[in-house]
């Protein structure tokens, strides 16, 4: 590794250097070279330690191939009820068989510890640890563990027979195929996603356990001729807690590691680890080569932990750019850039599989550029800096002059000072809201796009204000108050007092089981109103606030039980002012069908059976003209509403009241096409649930012009609200 004998110190020194330095030379040389190299006896001391970590760890653990010696003698034809049928395979560990389980009947596959390790308590230990760990787990793709023995001196662990190749041998053979132009490569990439997706679902179970796997590679993996891919193997999983998630030795296969396995100081290795693991899985299915590769293990650490590997769709322009992203989100170098959960990964492949767009994104040509510049020392990062701010800059202040005459002045005023604003906008292609602006002080004026925007109150308390903005035409001045609500929700008092429910959320699949294009989503963790705003909840706010009543209240005073109705004809403006009056917000489309559909993606609140509460109900019984008179229509809502907290046979399991039989709701999603309109979900008292069930999307007009060119927002007597909160803003 060059000149040895060369000290690393003051400003240079490299901590990982001095190791790797070390771990090449024989080990009687490395105290008279780390002396010399540390600059103190604490540095000493450290590397010292680690290379004691190093070695304590066993190379069997970070074998890069698997060796053919006989190293392990052929054990008894019988131990205990499993009869030797022939061997399997070889690996660092011990020797694995096919064997019948006498007592039960079947075949399974028995893994022996290798003979020179029957002595190593710290080899049976990861026997009985992977014993412990798989059995932990309950998955269709986990390969189970059955049984952990001893008999004399031999230790074996007895797992499911997988009746099939592993991954790594599928890889070796579509290596062939496609070098011998015999294989449909379009083929190939949908299988990776296939498998790779299920293999993730996998890790999630184990992960949910707090069980990190640590050894996610092709061997591995095995595909079962009947079941389908199956992850084995959970010799190396770490059990994590909080407090429990440090590595003090460098574990797994060298070509698969995670940069936080392959650093040499200790570092917090948790389930994002798995999941760069199985990113390189998909890379190298995908190009038939690893990204990370050296002739020496160090080489290979060196490669995963300081290079960026070759893109994907320059070794290859057949692979789906989609795929390529996927890939690329999993091993980032840095964990919190990667997918947070397994979860996530899967639902990607499977959005890749079903057509539909992938949350990930690909990284930007300046990105791409910054990453180059890190990476390759020879080039002059001084220099590229400049180019990059300069044609930056550039580009922005061309852009800047061609948006700013198509924005709008938003002035925000808030009591506290301390108050810091997030500014986030709406997606339109993921409809999620991604961070536009941060702002020091609420107290500010900023100039916006026509578009919807969620505006985030950070306090100084730590509690927070989010409200809906929508800007639906250029050149419009809006001045919006963020102060504390005069009724402000607290998320855990509205679930113990029944008045919202708390939602988990995920990765969620909107408009399953209709007509309609489906959007895959991740939903963040939210809370929902059990029920409709009612005309008593709508009255406090009129009354404290000023605000201008709904227009058919003059005629409603004779309607029974009209306070305990839902409150209709608000538009979507004033369905998010009383929103931000009670320290809540509109729900988007996606949560209030998750809300909804939720636990069992039913399609409507009540299940399949119709509830004699609507029964009678068809939209042919309503004269659609006679809605356009308010009197009219006033009738209709006297005769067919029901009170916001009727009727329990409507509710969906988890209590939420009405999603298919009082009113159509207002969502927080607007879309903005040739016409703004925004989303609405659910079946109003005139319309057939048989047609329209709480995965339909439909849409009302938000605004009209008259004659004097003013915006005047839209309203419905079928049409009203609930509201809904985040549980934490990220």
């Amino acid at each position: 590794m060059g000149n040895t004998d060369e000290t690393i110190r003051g400003d240079s020194w490299d901590e990982r250097d001095v190791f790797l330095r070390a771990l090449d030379l024989p080990p009687d040389e490395r105290d008279a070279y780390l002396r010399k190299a540390c600059p103190d006896e604490a540095s000493h001391k450290r590397i010292h330690s680690l290379l004691i970590h190093h070695a304590e760890a066993g190379d069997d653990l970070l074998q890069v191939t698997v060796t053919t010696s006989d190293k392990t003698a052929s054990p008894a034809e019988q131990i205990d009820e499993f009869t030797i049928l022939h061997r399997l395979g070889e690996g660092g560990m011990g020797v694995v068989y096919l064997a019948k389980d006498t007592l039960l009947d079947r075949k399974v596959a028995l893994k022996v510890v290798a003979g020179h390790l029957t002595s190593s308590e710290q080899a049976i230990a990861r026997f009985r640890d992977e014993a412990r760990a798989t059995a932990a787990l309950r998955h269709p793709a986990i390969v189970p563990v059955y049984r952990f023995g001893q008999v004399g001196s031999d230790s074996y662990l007895v797992t499911e027979f997988v009746d099939g190749p592993t991954l790594s041998i599928l890889l070796s053979e579509q290596h062939d195929l496609i070098k011998s132009k015999k294989a449909d490569r379009q083929v190939w990439y949908r299988r990776a996603a296939e498998i790779l997706a299920i293999i993730a679902d996998a890790l999630e179970c184990a992960h949910r356990a707090n069980i990190v796997h640590r050894d996610v590679k092709p061997s591995n993996i095995l595909i079962d001729r009947e079941h389908g891919p199956r992850l084995t193997d959970f010799g190396i999983a770490k059990h994590i807690t909080d407090d429990d998630c440090t590595q003090t030795s460098v574990v797994g296969t060298y070509y698969y590691m995670s940069p936080e396995q392959a650093s040499i100081t200790s570092n917090r290795v948790d389930r994002r680890s798995d999941i760069f693991s199985l990113g390189v899985v998909l890379y190298e299915m995908l190009s038939l080569q690893r990204p990370f590769d050296g002739s020496t293990p160090m080489q290979i650490m060196r490669a995963i932990v300081e290079h960026e590997p070759p893109r994907l769709r320059s070794i290859d322009k057949a692979i789906p750019e989609d795929l390529a992203t996927i890939c690329q989100k999993a091993i980032e170098k840095r964990p919190e850039d990667r997918y947070p959960t397994a979860a996530h990964i899967s639902a990607d492949l499977r959005c890749f599989l079903a057509g539909d767009p992938i949350v990930a994104r690909p990284h930007s040509v300046p990105r791409r550029i910054w990453r180059r510049v890190q990476r390759d020392r020879r080039i002059s990062r001084t220099v590229i800096g400049i180019i990059v701010i300069v044609l930056t800059l550039s580009l922005w202040r061309q852009f800047s002059l061609r948006q700013s005459a198509d924005k709008s002045i938003i002035r925000i005023t808030c009591d506290d000072q301390d108050t810091q604003l997030d500014v986030r906008a709406l997606n339109n292609e993921t409809l999620e809201f991604e961070p536009l602006h941060t702002l020091a002080t609420a107290n500010t004026e900023i100039s916006l796009p026509v578009g919807l925007y969620r505006l985030i109150a950070h306090q100084a308390s730590g509690n927070f204000i989010e409200t809906s903005l929508f800007i639906p035409r250029p050149h419009t001045d809006i001045t919006l108050s963020l102060n504390s609500p005069a009724h402000p929700s607290t998320r855990a008092a509205a679930v113990d007092d029944k008045s919202m429910v708390r939602f988990e959320g995920g990765p969620f699949l909107c408009g399953e089981g209709t007509d309609r294009k489906q959007i895959s989503v991740i939903i963040d963790p939210f809370f929902i109103d059990v029920c409709e705003v009612s005309n008593r909840d709508y009255k406090v706010f009129v009354d404290q606030t000023g605000h201008p009543q709904p227009a058919f209240w003059k005629f409603a005073t004779e309607i029974p039980g009209f306070l305990d109705r839902p409150v209709v004809g608000v538009s979507w403006e004033d369905a998010n002012a009383y929103c931000r009056f009670v320290g809540k917000r509109l729900p988007t489309a996606a949560e209030w069908e998750f809300a909804m559909r939720f636990p069992d993606r039913r399609l409507l609140p009540w299940g399949d059976i119709m509830p004699a509460e609507r029964s009678d109900i068809s939209s042919s019984d309503i004269s659609k003209t006679s809605l356009a008179q308010l009197k009219v229509s006033l009738e209709v809502y006297k005769s067919r509403s029901m009170p916001v907290r009727s009727a329990p046979s409507l509710c969906t399991p988890n209590g939420l009241f009405h999603g298919a039989s009082n009113v159509s709701e207002w969502t927080e999603t607007v879309d903005i096409g040739v016409s703004t309109v925004v989303i609405i979900m659910g079946a109003s008292y005139v319309l057939d649930p048989d047609y329209i069930n709480c995965a339909t999307r439909r849409t009302y007009p938000y605004a009209r012009e008259n004659d004097g060119d003013q915006l005047q927002t839209k309203w419905s007597m079928q049409l009203g609200f609930r509201c809904a909160c985040s549980e934490t803003i990220n």
